[in-house]
């Protein structure tokens, strides 16, 4: 019999059938014979292929505010939950704890399934550093006792966290994110060379990404080596961006030829030609969540360069045996480290990234762990 599962997030977009919600409930469902729904609030989407497997159902338009969307996901918990057998929802908090409830409410064989997408404020909320942190999470664990499950995506996070008050009772699991290759010809993408381009993806000029440094690293670089490279920047600009941009090519005219900001790439073929003709992957950010652009390039073979801007920098470069970690804002380090890893470059090194990205990015296995998981649960 197939097991059934809904995840309810937040209001949607056309991208989320490629993101965790949908891949999750993708996975789940081509691989584990589970029969999933991805529910959520805005317009109606949808995407071929992963209707093969799984279901897309809108919940229709929110005016964008937390009552409304309680009181509609409320409606169709009260309508629709006794057909599911597990429920996922998304990070921690009342709301959730709440919803979790109301579900069993309705259906008491229901499974609660939360994944945290946890960054540094949430480790902090819940590492028990005295006591008054561990009572705390003895609290939490009250309230949220409706959850039959969470998972974590950065090992550490899971390390430091598992055992303790709000978590113990192997009540949180380890489940990484991962690279979705929905309606991607991986072959295709295998069988484009690498070219000599450095990239760095996202949304450029805003503060936590520090773009800005990238541009002063690669001016400090020998003229030798910047000849023989391009430095792609993918993404939308933010208009001071625009403006550091010009200043930086008044000061560094020989680099008009090297540095290429492409915009935006919607277009998900698009995008995965470029991690696949790329060899370094850079981010120079001062704070990312666990950055899923650094997992599409190691996907496709680019050796990353990163900032330490958080936890799960160590995570993917398995504490930098696979990769470059440079401190915040050294542009010293961070030119050095990038110069290395450009004369260093080979197809070894590429093959090498690739397979230890897709062992471990895989949504089949990130779909089977969680699969266990749920199992479990009593």
């Amino acid at each position: 019999m197939k097991k059934v599962i809904c995840i309810i997030p937040a209001e949607g977009t056309e991208s989320w059938f490629y993101k965790d919600p949908g891949m999750i409930i993708y996975s789940l469902s081509k691989y584990c014979n589970y029969s999933g729904t991805l529910a959520y609030f805005g317009k109606e989407y949808h995407n071929k292929e992963f209707e093969k497997y799984a279901k897309v159902l809108s919940l229709g338009n929110l005016k964008n505010t937390r009552k409304e969307y309680i009181y509609e996901v409320k409606k169709f918990i009260e309508k629709e939950i006794k057909n599911y057998d597990i429920v996922m929802f998304f990070n921690y908090g009342s709301t959730n704890y709440k919803l979790a409830a109301y579900c069993k409410n309705y259906n008491p064989n229901v499974k609660v399934y939360c994944k945290l997408d946890m960054g540094d404020g949430g480790y902090t909320h819940f590492y028990e550093t005295s006591i008054s942190r561990k009572i705390k999470n003895h609290i939490e664990r009250f309230k949220s006792k409706y959850v039959d499950l969470f998972t974590v995506e950065t090992l550490k996070y899971y390390n430091d966290l598992k055992d303790n008050a709000m978590f113990e009772g192997r009540r949180m699991r380890y489940l990484t994110n991962g690279v979705s290759n929905l309606g991607i010809d991986i072959t295709k993408m295998d069988n484009i060379a690498k070219k000599n381009i450095v990239l760095t993806v996202g949304r450029l000029g805003i503060y936590e990404k520090n773009n800005e440094m990238l541009l002063e690293v690669i001016a400090q670089l020998p003229k030798s080596l910047i000849e023989q490279w391009k430095f792609y920047f993918v993404g939308p600009k933010t208009d001071s961006f625009d403006i550091f941009i010009e200043k930086f090519f008044e000061q560094h005219d020989n680099l008009r030829n090297y540095v290429v900001f492409t915009g935006p790439i919607t277009n998900r073929e698009e995008l995965y030609t470029i991690y696949s003709k790329s060899k370094i992957y850079c981010l120079t950010s001062r704070s990312e969540g666990f950055n899923i652009s650094v997992l599409e390039a190691m996907y496709y073979g680019c050796y990353p360069v990163l900032s330490n801007y958080g936890v799960s920098a160590y995570d993917v470069t398995n504490d930098g045996a696979i990769g470059a970690i440079c401190e915040q804002g050294n542009i010293n380090e961070y030119v050095n480290k990038l110069q290395a890893a450009i004369l260093t470059y080979s197809n070894e090194t590429a093959l090498n990234i690739k397979e230890i990205a897709r062992n471990k990015y895989n949504y089949q296995k990130i779909a089977e762990t969680l699969d266990d998981a749920i199992s479990c649960l009593k």
